[in-house]
């Protein structure tokens, strides 16, 4: 065959290849782009999850569950923690059937649902506080209550009266860690900043809150269970 043949047929199998390539391409870039949304989905149902389930109610409950199976002195009778869990858990956890069945809080959505919160977790935390002052409980119980009802004021003042934002959702999570550090020091530590640094990525993954408003929350708890540590307990500071 002439050089020409060759040469003719050496173009054709260039051009087969180079439409190859190009064909070989787009679908590459396509399952590059599934891979991709299909890890942000993965990402975004985690960080939901994690939400869900470091709520408030949630997050007071697993603090009750835990210092009745590992510090049960904590508590000042068996009845103790069934009153701890109806005020810090059982009430602020009713904000959320209601904000769905409420039209005046339904409507308003997110926000709506954000202030019945604020309210019922008040009354919630109110009502322990009233509790450990009219029956007999621990100190440890008085200061867990006040922490709590603390928590609460120092949220609404800052988010409603200086229109400052601060998370209380943070807030809640700081809790149960604030308290499990000072009852369990070395296990605390191991499983609380873990969890805190979960629950600050799932927030900022849904972008809920921002760095500074997850940071203000988290210090209001701090703020509120040293206040408490000093009303209840001025012995530890003289």
């Amino acid at each position: 065959m002439s050089r020409e043949h060759y040469s003719g047929t050496g173009a054709v199998q260039g051009t087969a290849r180079g439409s190859n390539a190009r064909d070989v391409t787009p679908s590459s870039n396509v399952m590059s782009s599934d891979r991709s949304r299909y890890g942000k989905t993965v990402s975004v149902v985690l960080a939901y999850l994690t939400r869900i389930l470091s709520v408030p109610p949630f997050m007071a409950a697993l603090l009750v569950l835990i210092l009745v199976i590992a510090r049960p002195e904590t508590f000042f009778s068996s009845k103790s923690p069934c009153f701890m869990l109806l005020f810090l858990a059982l009430l602020p956890l009713l904000s959320y059937p209601l904000s769905a069945v409420l039209p005046n809080v339904r409507k308003k959505g997110r926000e709506g649902q954000r202030n019945l919160a604020f309210i019922l977790c008040g009354v919630g935390y109110l009502g322990g506080c009233l509790y450990s002052c009219l029956f007999p409980v621990t100190k440890e119980e008085q200061t867990i209550y006040l922490t709590y009802l603390l928590s609460v004021i120092l949220l609404l003042v800052f988010n409603k009266l200086f229109r400052i934002r601060a998370s209380g959702h943070a807030c809640s999570v700081t809790g149960p860690v604030v308290f499990g550090i000072l009852f369990f020091p070395l296990p605390g530590l191991i499983i609380g900043i873990p969890v805190c640094s979960l629950i600050v990525w799932s927030s900022l993954r849904l972008k809920r809150h921002t760095l500074k408003e997850l940071g203000l929350g988290a210090l209001l708890c701090v703020v509120a269970a040293l206040l408490s540590f000093i009303i209840i307990r001025p012995e530890l500071f003289l």
